[in-house]
């Protein structure tokens, strides 16, 4: 099955919370046997996505999904049993833009962009020995409110395909593969 976001009611332009939208066209995607979930060209706004078993999520070319800066669209943090924070030492949450939890068959794909907002969640870039972005090291702004974690994480999965998305502005790590077997990752772009 092929389904479109736009057909459940996502809307382009960042000033409709798409993640209802997006989830409805993946469980609808999942519910008839699997295929591809398309995101057309346009800016969506969205939280926490979860990926079905047999699902492709596909971002065609000029497509942005970009986190919410609400932390209160994504996960809660114990969403399910495998999820882990640094809430001390980091400051980020297990909150994620994409999870993938235990499925099989399951997919990233296109020439679209999933951004993180993670300069809506980090503050000034510091020198710093250890962990480090490309212009140095980025904490929280918010110590409190911290920020989300992995922008895709893909817990227990198995024949996972991330192909060549961009990803961009992450708040955390770009991409968590948690106990996966038989992942292919390639053509990401930054």
């Amino acid at each position: 099955m092929n389904t479109n976001i736009l057909d459940y009611g996502a809307v382009a332009g960042g000033e409709v919370l798409c993640t209802d939208a997006i989830n409805a066209a993946i469980e609808a995607c999942a519910n008839s046997g699997g295929g591809r979930v398309t995101v057309p060209a346009g800016f969506y706004r969205s939280g926490t996505i979860w990926l079905k078993s047999g699902v492709e999520l596909h971002l065609e070319h000029n497509s942005i999904i970009q986190g919410s800066d609400n932390m209160d669209d994504y996960n809660p943090i114990d969403a399910y049993e495998q999820n882990m924070n640094s809430p001390i030492n980091e400051k980020w949450l297990g909150k994620h833009l994409v999870i993938a939890l235990e499925c099989e068959n399951v997919a990233v794909t296109g020439t679209g962009v999933l951004d993180g907002n993670g300069d809506f969640f980090l503050g000034e870039a510091k020198p710093w020995s250890c962990y480090v972005w490309r212009d140095g090291c980025r904490q929280a702004k918010d110590e409190k409110l911290c920020r989300p974690g992995q922008l895709l994480c893909f817990i227990e999965c198995k024949r996972v395909l991330v192909e060549n998305i961009t990803i961009r502005n992450q708040p955390c790590w770009g991409c968590f593969l948690h106990g996966c077997e038989y992942v292919t990752v390639r053509g990401l772009q930054t």
